[in-house]
């Protein structure tokens, strides 16, 4: 049987066909993959321009409307405010203004001008709202003021039933006694018992009023709370009077007239002070050396009971 011979291009064929096996078709997974690409790139071509189209527009929106906002017809041009009595309107208007410089009436944060609005002394609430487009509209609802106080310093001021200052009393709004003996600390504590020192002169307040009294009493003292001292104007002359804690207007009617028979028997100077912790008061004299005095006071006083 005649023997084959192996030519050249016999083994090129052979070495081409014994060629590892995996690589031409790894070749044909890329092509594919670039064909696939290719072929989703094209279907989707339009939507991809749109895409990009919808965010230019967008920015040129954005921007558009940045500008349009910053401009001048948004720019605060009138304040209405409603509400006051005791608030002077510039203090408000000069609150909004500072917020509202820069941002103009759109994009003013109305809940921060109305927190800056609230911490002004006389407001008790406060809402803000927008007029477009260059108004900003405020409502407020003012504290009540309730009692006069005397501050260390000398000044009257309001304070309303939160122990908190108001402002000064002017001349003409003083028609009451004034409450002396507040606790001018900044802590809890302080307004925790300032707010009862409220309610007491209140009460103290009510009572005088009924029994008709409380036109001669010139301040309260109420630092100790057990034992209020009513300051009492007996023609120009003031005296102290002390009223313990309770049935205040009963226990100053009688002391009131004990200071009158004083006043009239000339011996009104000698007084240091009455203590009146009940219907009967008693004298307490500037000297010790005025027993005679004494004596009459308390005979005065006895009859008053009766």
């Amino acid at each position: 049987m005649p023997t084959k011979v192996a030519t050249r291009s016999t083994i090129t064929k052979t070495a081409t066909t014994k060629r590892p096996a995996g690589k031409r078709p790894a070749a044909r997974r890329v092509k594919s993959k670039s064909s696939t690409f290719e072929r989703v790139l094209r279907e989707n071509l339009h939507w991809i321009v749109l895409s990009a189209a919808a965010i230019v527009v967008g920015v040129l929106l954005f921007v558009g409307y940045q500008k349009v906002i910053a401009s001048s017809i948004f720019e605060v041009r009138q304040i209405d405010i409603l509400g006051t009595n005791h608030t002077d309107n510039k203090n408000i208007e000069e609150t909004v203004r500072n917020l509202t410089g820069k941002t103009g009436v759109w994009n003013s944060d109305v809940v921060t001008i109305q927190k800056a609005i609230e911490k002004l002394s006389w407001i008790k609430t406060a809402s803000v709202s927008r007029v477009l487009p260059d108004r900003l509209r405020i409502r407020v609802s003012e504290r009540e003021p309730k009692a006069i106080v005397r501050l260390d310093s000398g000044a009257k001021v309001w304070v309303d039933d939160e122990a908190r200052i108001l402002g000064e009393v002017k001349s003409d709004e003083n028609s009451s006694f004034v409450m002396t003996g507040w606790n001018e600390a900044k802590d809890g504590e302080a307004t925790k018992k300032n707010q009862e020192r409220v309610r007491l002169y209140l009460r103290i307040l009510d009572e005088f009023r009924k029994a008709e009294i409380a036109a001669r009493v010139a301040a309260i003292d109420l630092s100790v709370l057990q034992d209020i001292e009513a300051t009492v104007n007996q023609n120009g002359v003031i005296k102290p009077v002390k009223l313990g804690n309770q049935d205040f207007a009963e226990r100053l009617k009688p002391a009131l007239t004990l200071l009158e028979t004083l006043e009239s028997n000339g011996a009104l100077e000698t007084v240091e002070k009455i203590i009146a912790y009940d219907r009967t008061p008693v004298v307490g004299y500037k000297t010790a050396n005025a027993q005679n005095n004494l004596k009459v006071s308390q005979k005065m006083a006895s009859k008053t009971v009766r």
